[in-house]
């Protein structure tokens, strides 16, 4: 029942997350969870106990781009800390996307707030909004929702979602960092 469940719930944030962890006690079957997830899909599994696997991130990046759009299940990456750093670098922080499929560019949380964030940035002077940044919000269910645009003045562009330009977004951000509520 508990291994159910707990497949489940990684299945969950796979789709929702670009990475997802696995924290635990030794043998309580992480691997063996991993290894299960990957199997039902096109992955890669590397043992970083492993001198072989270790070896193919010489070059993360490369190795990482290479193996884009494929489950890649690090066991005992703690065993490679410096990879955490290109992993911040890399895509995960890139986008949010959606089970759906469904993306949006940015989601902030600011734990000392309590508050999710979802960011949208269009080039357009008149920002659209599109089915899936509404399928993608409805996901994140975010307190706060802004599209960045090409303009200057801050306006409501729907229903609980404002429209702002590059600076405000700045500003909002850097305040709700300091643990400022940004209240408009």
């Amino acid at each position: 029942m508990l291994a159910r469940r707990c497949y489940q719930a990684v299945l969950d944030r796979l789709a929702l997350f670009p990475a997802v962890v696995l924290l635990g006690p030794r043998q309580v079957g992480k691997t063996t969870l991993a290894e299960a997830i990957a199997g039902d899909r096109e992955s890669v599994y590397l043992d970083l106990e492993n001198p072989r696997d270790r070896g193919k991130l010489s070059d993360p990046n490369r190795y990482l781009d290479a193996n884009e759009g494929r489950l890649v299940v690090l066991d005992e990456v703690h065993r490679v800390p410096e990879l955490f750093q290109v992993l911040r670098e890399g895509t995960l922080m890139s986008f949010y996307r959606t089970a759906a499929g469904a993306e949006l560019d940015l989601v902030l949380e600011f734990p000392g707030l309590s508050e999710r964030w979802a960011i949208e940035i269009k080039s357009s002077s008149m920002p659209r909004l599109t089915r899936g940044f509404y399928h993608a919000v409805e996901d994140v269910a975010p307190d706060r929702t802004f599209v960045v645009y090409a303009g200057d003045e801050g306006y409501p562009l729907s229903e609980g979602v404002d429209a702002v330009g590059l600076g405000e977004i700045m500003g909002l951000i850097e305040g709700a960092g300091q643990g400022r509520t940004a209240v408009q």
